[in-house]
């Protein structure tokens, strides 16, 4: 089951009533056949109780069970998302609620396998009687005992279900680079549509998520406006790990440069930035030098042959346009075809 199928988790009296009103809709079924069937009273009343405490156990049983297994295992999850996970909640204390709602779960077995063996051993109708409300009451404090661990794993649950999602064992282009570059009109240059919206914690922001389908192969990108965007200098500790999850999906990052400057800011501050995130990151990358429609062809070859010299892939783009985007897209699936295991 993945982060964002886990079912909502409920308050202990929830799972308490479940169980009881299944055991009393199944005592009510049982009485009517026994009335015609079984003639000793004693018996008939044993019979009604252990078929309680029977639906009790299961029911109960089912429903802790299920919360642990509806959890995934943080150790098999991807990089990326445990990185995520790491910074939005206690992966520790839902490790031990986990465990807690197993213990709550083994015990209620422990204590039917306990309760049943006195009712077939008991001769008399106020001891079996007593022996259920024995059951009934421990199996709910059992529960209840777990009350806060099951309202920590349904706040981890409400995290998850927030988080964006991403394809992890899809081949991922990150796009990067300062506000106003251009970076979301390439996004939908480059995948032909209107990207997808999720949310990244960490920023006031959303990514946007774009696909470019090309024969056999198929591509995801990813736009990060309030993460890439700025020098890392300037973020705190919990901004820096959000971007350090990035690292573990890209496998190409596409820097986007506008050196019209008509963003803002100088191409000295972009060029900068580049480097920061290209020493941080260790990918393979892309440099597009945006809105060429607005330069001159000798501006444009001068600044690529100038980048050259230390990026290997520099390309000339406008999406207004539409000039050099067929020739990105190329580059872009031959990077991603050599990064794939």
């Amino acid at each position: 089951m993945g982060l964002h199928d886990i079912p909502k988790v409920e308050k202990p009296q929830v799972y308490i009533d479940r169980a009881f009103g299944a055991a009393s809709s199944k005592a009510s079924a049982l009485k009517t056949k026994l009335s015609h069937r079984e003639k000793d009273p004693i018996e008939r009343l044993r019979r009604l109780e252990m078929a309680r405490l029977s639906a009790v156990s299961s029911l109960l049983c089912r429903d802790l069970k299920a919360i642990t297994k509806s959890f995934p295992s943080f150790d098999q999850l991807p990089g990326f998302y445990l990185e995520l996970i790491k910074l939005l909640v206690d992966i520790g204390a839902v490790k031990k609620a986990l465990a807690a709602t197993q213990w709550a779960a083994s015990n209620t077995e422990r204590f039917y396998k306990a309760y049943e063996g006195r009712l077939r051993r008991c001769r008399d109708a106020r001891s079996i009687s007593r022996y259920r409300c024995e059951f009934y009451g421990r199996v709910s404090s059992l529960v209840k005992q777990i009350k806060g661990e099951l309202e920590n794993l349904e706040e981890a649950r409400r995290i998850f279900r927030k988080l964006p999602t991403i394809k992890t064992s899809m081949p991922t282009v990150v796009i990067a680079g300062f506000p106003n570059v251009g970076k979301t009109s390439l996004l939908k240059a480059l995948t032909g549509s209107e990207p997808e919206i999720a949310y990244y914690p960490f920023t006031t922001k959303h990514i946007m998520i774009g696909y470019l389908k090309q024969g056999e192969s198929k591509i995801q990108f990813i736009d990060t406006p309030g993460l890439l965007d700025r020098p890392l200098s300037r973020r705190n500790r919990i901004e820096l790990q959000a971007v350090a999850a990035l690292k573990h999906l890209a496998d190409v990052v596409v820097f986007v440069l506008d050196p019209s400057q008509n963003c803002g800011f100088s191409l000295d501050e972009q060029l900068r930035l580049l480097s920061e995130i290209e020493k941080g990151f260790r990918k393979r990358f892309v440099v597009v030098i945006n809105k060429s429609d607005l330069m001159e062809n000798d501006e444009i070859n001068s600044l690529a042959g100038r980048l050259s010299s230390r990026w290997r892939l520099v390309l000339a783009v406008s999406t207004i346009k539409g000039d050099g985007v067929g020739l990105l897209k190329e580059r872009v699936l031959s990077l991603c075809q050599k990064t794939e295991p």
